[in-house]
């Protein structure tokens, strides 16, 4: 009888952590769903902030170092695909068959510098250039 007893206490003990275990995971539930619509609210801010400082102009607070938004006036250059920035530096050198330097191309297509000079290396074949380093100047083959 005394052990049929403690079995009884026994159970009782488990069925009350049960409940405890439910209860904390209920918890858990809420919570979670909580921090879901705060990542939600938050994203809609974060939309709210960007479409403003777009308005206004002005770089993101993260990153807005002068490296990032460009040197140029502190907006940064639009994303170009390959073709974009051939046919703008291939249509640029057209233009001027009197050949012009790598920084003259960059201003005036937009296209950056880098992408510049990794575009004359890649197609040594469509230009050709001239000179060496300050001096050198970039043509159309």
């Amino acid at each position: 009888m005394e052990y049929a007893q403690k079995l009884i206490t026994q159970i009782e003990d488990l069925k009350k952590q049960l409940d405890a275990i439910g209860g904390k995971q209920n918890q858990l539930n809420e919570l979670n769903a909580k921090k879901a619509a705060l990542k939600n609210d938050l994203a809609e801010v974060e939309k709210q902030i960007n479409a403003l400082e777009k308005e206004l102009g002005g770089g993101s607070r993260r990153g807005s170092s002068k490296r990032a938004a460009g040197a140029a006036g502190g907006v940064r250059r639009p994303r170009m695909s390959a073709d974009e920035i051939s046919s703008k530096i291939l249509n640029h050198l057209q233009q001027n068959r009197g050949g012009v330097s790598q920084r003259e191309i960059s201003a005036a297509t937009g296209v950056s510098y880098p992408a510049v000079i990794k575009f004359l290396k890649a197609n040594s074949s469509k230009v050709r250039t001239e000179g060496s380093r300050r001096s050198s100047r970039v043509f159309l083959q």
